[in-house]
């Protein structure tokens, strides 16, 4: 909001705007500005006696005045309005910020990436359990980022007391297990943060968790990711379409019918 301020003040000094609607309360601020310093001019008789460098200070003095209380009306006309900035969306939409922007419709029967790496088939992960798929189908990622966002809309459903894992619900009916690294329950959680708790509501792209992928790393541990359907007998049809480097919310499993539900 300074620089909204300080914006107005130079377009005082010029003399000249472009008054767009954002601009209308500069505009006045500007404008009553002037008329005050003109005013306090006149109040206090200002005049100039002599020509040359003299006679400015007499000028900056009421240049001052003006200058101090555009700057104070359009800081307290501007501490309250959101800053304005134009996003250009992936079809070319231009929008302004300060607006809501209209979240896109989530798909259902649909798991995007909680992690941001490297997809690797679920029978390649270092670990009889996982990889024999005892506790589900599902594919892993090796984290490129100590970050772990929602993949869908659902419940929190179980938070592990050492913050290697965790498990959600989707609204139509998904279990999923997030488990960072291979045996990292020894950790006891250390490097790991988490954000949420047990029956919180979550929303796709929420932060669920931050980790420190050098610590986990230094302490000896695998950070390769399993993410586990626990409820995949449930289901009809399960594709898994993500493949190679995934960013946030890059799908990564579809589920053509879904007929399960969450215990």
């Amino acid at each position: 909001m300074e620089r909204k301020a300080a914006g107005t003040v130079l377009t005082y000094i010029a003399g000249k705007d472009q008054v767009k609607s954002y601009y209308v309360k500069p505009f006045f601020a500007g404008c009553i500005g002037g008329f005050a310093g003109a005013l306090a001019a006149g109040l206090v008789h200002m005049m100039v006696t002599s020509y040359g460098i003299t006679g400015i200070f007499v000028y900056l003095i009421d240049l001052l005045a003006a200058v101090c209380i555009v700057f104070m009306i359009s800081w307290m006309l501007h501490r309250d309005s959101p800053e304005v900035r134009l996003l250009e969306l992936a079809d070319g939409t231009v929008v302004e910020t300060a607006k809501e922007i209209q979240k896109p419709e989530m798909e259902t029967g649909v798991v995007y990436s909680p992690l941001k790496g490297q997809v690797v088939p679920l029978e390649e992960v270092p670990d009889d359990t996982f990889a024999a798929k005892v506790l589900g189908d599902g594919m892993a990622v090796i984290p490129a980022e100590g970050k772990v966002y929602a993949p869908f809309d659902g419940t929190v459903e179980k938070v592990y007391d050492s913050g290697h894992a965790i498990g959600l619900c989707s609204t139509d009916g998904i279990e999923l297990l997030i488990h960072i690294g291979i045996n990292t329950v020894e950790l006891e959680g250390k490097y790991y943060k988490i954000h949420v708790s047990d029956g919180d509501a979550i929303q796709k792209g929420d932060l669920l968790m931050d980790f420190d992928r050098k610590g986990i790393k230094e302490a000896g541990y695998l950070l390769v990711t399993p993410i586990i359907l626990t409820n995949a007998d449930d289901f009809d049809t399960i594709r898994f379409v993500g493949h190679g480097m995934v960013d946030y919310q890059d799908i990564l499993v579809r589920i053509e019918v879904v007929t399960g539900g969450c215990m």
